[in-house]
């Protein structure tokens, strides 16, 4: 049987191995942390072209029972003026439209379903390189173990080792000069209705909010920042550090930025675009 080496365990790495099998072929996902990446991020929007992407490999359902859905977005300047809106991508002939998601949530559950379905994950294993032979291609990791395969398939994201061991002179991921901060807020009362999200250009940051169905806000910034921060620094910026700086970018305007960003609990992460 023909195997494949997928490099990364994240959102991609289980749907891809999901992919191959019912291609014929088996996979091994090599996860580069030691026991998966749950925690990285605060959540996310699938528009229905990923719902029906994840369809194809009949792993839709599991997604479906998370989160909630989000098919509109709604505009407003610093102001508080109303700016418009617009779909949240497009809506299926069966009526799926956007679905937005905890990354923690869709990554356990599209990670427990390749497992259910016989995919094997290892942990630890941190892409160094890879040589390709005749008929095969090694790879190597970080631990000095080594495997090999048929195929090496690339699902370690946007700074990916695989793609640059495939293609050294490939373009490295290019910084976006706004940081992203999302987080969760209860027990606040907003404007916006179940099903849609809520984006303000603030007159120095963008904010946007959802409604859980919970009533629970599910919220994300876009703080500027010109360099590039490393990740000890993200890592070393505390909770409060993150909701000063947001409650001082928001403080002009005439949206619930303030409100909901006081109304959270934390903790805060940061993370680079």
């Amino acid at each position: 049987m023909t195997t494949a080496m997928i490099i990364g365990g994240g959102v991609a790495g289980p749907v891809a191995a999901m992919a191959l099998q019912r291609a014929g072929i088996d996979s091994v996902i090599h996860e580069a942390h030691p026991g998966g990446a749950e925690d990285v991020g605060a959540f996310l929007t699938l528009q229905s072209n990923g719902m029906d992407a994840l369809r194809a490999v009949d792993a839709h359902r599991v997604v479906a029972q998370l989160g909630f859905p989000t098919p509109v977005m709604r505009f407003y300047s610093g102001t508080g003026r109303y700016l418009g809106a617009v779909p949240n991508g497009g809506t299926l002939p069966d009526g799926t439209v956007s679905h937005t998601v905890r990354r923690a949530d869709l990554h356990r559950a599209l990670r427990d379903e390749a497992l259910r379905r016989g995919v094997r994950i290892e942990y630890g294993k941190r892409l160094v390189d890879a040589q390709p032979g005749p008929s095969m291609v090694t790879a190597t990791f970080a631990d000095g173990s080594r495997s090999t395969g048929d195929l090496l398939v690339g699902c370690d994201g946007i700074r990916s080792r695989t793609r640059r061991v495939i293609d050294p002179s490939a373009p490295p991921a290019r910084y976006v000069p706004v940081l992203n901060i999302g987080a969760y807020a209860r027990g606040v009362s907003t404007s916006a209705r179940p099903g849609e999200y809520c984006m303000v250009f603030g007159r120095r940051a963008f904010f946007g909010w959802a409604v859980a169905p919970s009533g629970e806000t599910w919220w994300f910034a876009n703080p500027p920042r010109r360099d590039e921060p490393t990740e000890q620094e993200l890592a070393a910026t505390t909770s409060e550090q993150w909701r000063s700086m947001l409650l001082g970018l928001f403080a002009k305007d005439r949206s619930p930025a303030v409100e909901i960003t006081d109304a959270t609990p934390g903790p805060l992460r940061g993370w680079a675009t």
